[in-house]
């Protein structure tokens, strides 16, 4: 059980999910936190490190610590300036705070880096939210590359059918 290897981080994250799943949001923080310091002791570093900041972002901004999150995802940023996932969070913050602008800048470079379908949904929608001259143009552009990748992913057995529900 977890229990047995709880002083791990990769543990502590997996602790974390649970706890969130089932309301206990408060242990969920907490257990992120401790995965993050777990990482640390255990000499992660970049990406592997950068992971780990990231899940607690993504616990903070779920549990509504928006200023939490953007520390965690800028720290996961620091630790590892190639993370998509980084930017993927603080573009949620930014667009989460009305920096439609920003969260778009970000948004770009985390695309630029790996074009996920939920990344290139997102932006569409702040592409729209915005309105700009050419906008509509980029969104539907993004929109588009949504649906041929999940063309292209085909008869992988619904890979991106849950970023396609939220997206359609």
């Amino acid at each position: 059980t977890l229990a047995l290897v709880a002083d791990s981080a990769a543990a502590q994250v997996r602790l974390g999910h649970l706890a969130f799943i089932q309301g206990k949001t408060a242990d969920a923080v907490t257990a992120s936190r401790a995965a993050v310091a777990l990482a640390t002791n255990e000499a992660a570093g970049g990406s592997a490190l950068a992971w780990f900041q990231y899940q607690l972002g993504d616990t903070l901004i779920a549990t509504g610590d928006r200023p939490g999150a953007a520390d965690a995802y800028a720290a996961a940023l620091a630790a590892d300036p190639s993370s998509h996932l980084a930017r993927w969070g603080l573009a949620r913050v930014a667009a989460a705070e009305g920096r439609t602008d920003e969260a778009i800048h970000l948004l770009d470079a985390a695309i630029d880096a790996v074009p996920l379908p939920e990344f290139l949904a997102r932006r569409a929608d702040l592409y729209s939210l915005r309105a700009a001259d050419g906008d509509e143009r980029r969104a539907a552009d993004d929109r588009a590359t949504v649906l041929a990748i999940a063309q292209l992913a085909g008869d992988a057995d619904g890979v991106y059918d849950r970023t396609l529900s939220l997206f359609l």
